[in-house]
C-alpha cells in the first residue's frame, strides 16, 4: 500500500497525467476509497480526484467515492401542524374584523398594520408569489402564507431575531431566516410601486381632508 501511494504521489508531483490514469485503472473502487480515507488532504486535489474517479473500475463517480467522508445536513420533520399554533388560531378570531376591539388593536400594534390591510398584503403575496411556491394558493402548504407574512412583519416591526420568532410561533429558525429574506426581496421588487407612490387627484384630496 505504501509503495502504491508513493507511486501516485510521484506521478502527480511530476504532473504525469497519463501514468496517473493508467495506474488508477488497475485498482478497485475499494482501494481508491481506502486511499482517499487514509490521505484526506488529497480530497482537496480536484485534478487528481477527477483522474482517479474517471478511471476507477466500474466507472464509479467521484461523488460515490467521497460520500462516506462528507458531512451532510439532515433535514428533519418537526411534526408540527402550524394550523394548530397560537398564531394561526389568532387569525381565526372574528374580533379581528372589529377595528375597535382589543384583539384588533393588539394585532395592529404587534404587526404594524390593521388586520384588513394584512389580508390585502397576504392576497398580494399570493398573487405575486413572493415566496416562490409552486402553488401559493394551495391549502396544503406546510407553513401557511399568512404565517409567513406574520413572521416577516414581526421581525420588521419589532426588530426580532429568528430565534425569538421560533420561540413564539414554533416555525424553525432556518425557515424564519429564509422567509424574511424572501419577503424583503419580493416585496421591494414586486410590490414597492403599488404601495409607495405620490397620491394624485381624488385620492390626494381625500387624504388632505383627514
Amino acid at each position: 500500500m505504501i509503495q502504491i501511494v508513493g507511486d501516485f504521489q510521484v506521478m502527480f508531483d511530476n504532473h504525469n497525467a497519463n501514468d496517473v490514469e493508467d495506474a488508477a485503472d488497475d485498482y478497485s473502487v475499494e482501494w481508491v476509497r481506502s486511499f482517499l480515507e487514509s490521505n484526506p488532504v488529497w480530497l482537496f486535489n480536484a485534478e487528481l480526484l477527477s483522474k482517479i474517479g474517471n478511471k476507477a473500475s466500474e466507472h464509479v463517480s467521484i461523488c460515490s467515492l467521497l460520500l462516506p467522508n462528507l458531512k451532510t445536513r439532515h433535514r428533519y420533520n418537526t411534526g408540527i401542524d402550524f394550523k394548530q399554533t397560537e398564531w394561526y388560531k389568532l387569525l381565526q378570531n372574528p374580533m379581528l374584523l372589529q377595528p375597535e376591539s382589543y384583539i384588533a388593536r393588539q394585532f395592529q400594534r404587534r404587526y404594524r398594520l390593521p388586520y384588513p390591510c394584512f389580508l390585502d398584503l397576504v392576497n398580494d403575496v399570493k398573487e405575486y408569489n413572493i415566496f416562490n411556491l409552486n402553488n401559493p394558493y394551495s391549502n396544503n402548504l406546510k407553513i401557511p402564507i399568512e404565517l409567513k407574512c406574520m413572521v416577516a412583519l414581526r421581525m420588521l416591526g419589532r426588530d426580532l431575531c429568528c430565534d425569538d420568532i421560533f420561540e413564539m410561533s414554533s416555525i424553525p429558525i432556518s425557515s424564519c431566516n429564509k422567509i424574511y429574506r424572501q419577503f424583503i426581496k419580493g416585496v421591494t421588487e414586486k410590490l414597492y410601486s403599488k404601495y409607495v407612490y405620490i397620491p394624485k387627484d381624488e385620492e390626494l384630496k381625500s387624504i388632505l381632508k383627514l
